[in-house]
């Protein structure tokens, strides 16, 4: 399951199957010879590839960086060359123009995946890119890192067309600029800089995620896991599902089994890593106690899902969507620190109570 997906097994498995049984001089085939075939099918997707995947980051030019496994290069400083890149399989040179022209494309993330079948190789060099612009969106701050996404992922259109007519049939018709989150390429290495503990911290963690190479599965999984569902949820248009997605992202955060256990789970986290219980204050912007806050955002999730609250029309929402947005870096940012310091602690327990535990110690012995 590491190397290749279900569906892409068994094809491979129907078609060696079906020709050999096509040949008249062929004996019949057993275990042992299909054994052998997958085994040496599967050894020869074991070299590695190099992934280039499109995404959008911000349209003025920057300087390379990287996070993790992934190195970030714009657009206009991509040199096909430094990567080895040469002729495409039909003999045709290497043209990414189009990327930028037609699908405004302005950086390209370079990944590279060993071990994988060819289709299961884009699925994790996909996957860890997308954790690896979650991590970029953490430390943006939403929402100037809204539309920081893969181009094949949750890529947002610059312009929306619009056709409209009146009650005697006159129409109109344009492009409408759509609310950009654009940031500036000074701004961006401005960021990256001032961010870089943070960075290397979550870039290491999913480094070890792609390469199943992690001491704390369980807990980098989560994590991962809460990464990606951050990421899809500040990049969601629609506020009640934003919230939603986010939410879920805390919850797999802690490995929270039910609505109950979120509210545990997430008083836990406050008190654990940021030193503050049910009664206090969230912070000195929202007027608002941590009992609260968790009550609003986890009653928020589950009425949406369960259709006490509409999704489309929802205007029963105690919560602000950027708030919970703000809780959810700091969650994901705070807690990347904690399990790396953890992980190098004497004898780590892989699971989330454990972690807090040692976080609220270690919290309490600083102070």
């Amino acid at each position: 399951m590491k190397q290749v997906g279900l569906s892409v097994l068994t094809d491979h498995v129907a078609d060696l199957l079906r020709n050999r049984w096509k040949r008249d001089d062929a004996q019949r085939p057993d275990v042992d010879w299909l054994k052998n075939e997958v085994g040496a099918w599967l050894s020869s997707q074991a070299c590695p590839q190099t992934h280039f995947i499109p995404c959008k980051i911000s349209s003025q030019t920057a300087d390379s960086f990287d996070i993790g496994p992934v190195t970030f290069v714009h657009m206009d400083n991509f040199a096909p060359q430094t990567f080895g890149l040469k002729l495409h399989a039909d003999g045709q040179p290497v043209n990414l123009e189009r990327w930028k022209t037609d699908y405004r494309a302005d950086w390209i993330a370079v990944v590279d995946v060993t071990g994988r079948e060819k289709e299961r190789s884009l699925e994790v060099a996909e996957m860890t890119v997308d954790l690896c612009l979650g991590a970029l969106q953490t430390v943006t701050r939403d929402p100037r890192g809204r539309d920081i996404s893969r181009l094949t992922g949750r890529t947002m259109f610059d312009h929306k067309l619009s056709l409209v007519s009146d009650p005697t049939g006159f129409w109109s018709h344009g492009w409408r600029a759509r609310q950009s989150f654009d940031m500036p390429g000074p701004i961006l290495g401005e960021l990256l800089q001032q961010t870089a503990a943070d960075i290397q911290n979550m870039g290491r963690i999913i480094g070890r995620f792609k390469d199943e190479s992690s001491l704390l599965p369980l807990l980098e999984q989560g994590w991962c896991d809460a990464l990606f569902w951050f990421h899809e949820g500040l990049s969601e248009p629609l506020d009640s599902v934003a919230i939603t997605k986010m939410e879920t992202a805390i919850e797999n955060l802690f490995c929270a089994e039910s609505a109950k256990g979120s509210r545990t789970r997430l008083l836990q986290g406050f008190k654990s890593l940021f030193g503050v219980d049910g009664p206090s204050q969230f912070d000195a912007i929202l007027p608002v106690t941590v009992d609260e806050f968790v009550e609003a955002i986890v009653t928020a999730r589950s009425r949406i899902l369960h259709g006490t609250w509409s999704t489309l029309a929802n205007r029963d929402g105690e919560v602000e969507r950027r708030d919970v947005a703000r809780l959810t870096q700091n969650f994901i940012m705070i807690s990347a620190r904690a399990i790396e310091a953890y992980g190098k602690s004497f004898n780590p327990t892989d699971n989330v109570d454990a972690l807090l535990a040692w976080a609220e110690k270690s919290r309490r012995n600083r102070s």
